[in-house]
């Protein structure tokens, strides 16, 4: 099991409807994000397609838990692609390239539907 991370950006000059981390997870505030604090994400249930895309500037820790996530899931259709500095992709969520993510997301999603 793998715990699961929230990282808030809140604050009291935005406005709620601002807040969109916290509301994709279900928490209007600050306050309200101890609700997650014993949830945990099962890779061991996922048997649909999957795709782990993960950038070469991410942290040792994220990198490691991202093969170690990869490699707990079932499903016989999954995808682990590592994008370094030569990809011109390899920052976090890819914000240096991001139109080298989409061509990985559309080359999988073709395969996959």
């Amino acid at each position: 099991m793998f715990p699961i991370f929230f990282f808030f950006f809140l604050s009291d000059a935005a406005p709620p409807e601002l807040y969109t981390s916290p509301l994709v997870g279900g928490v209007r505030c600050v306050k309200e994000k101890d609700k997650w604090q014993s949830a945990t994400a099962a890779p061991a249930k996922v048997n649909v397609p999957f795709l782990t895309v993960v950038g070469g500037q991410e942290g040792a820790v994220w990198k490691q838990q991202s093969i170690e996530w990869h490699n707990a899931i079932p499903s016989a259709n999954k995808r682990l692609t590592m994008l370094d500095a030569e990809t011109g992709a390899d920052a976090h969520c890819q914000g240096n390239n991001p139109l080298r993510l989409v061509q990985e997301v559309d080359a999988w999603l073709r395969e996959v539907l």
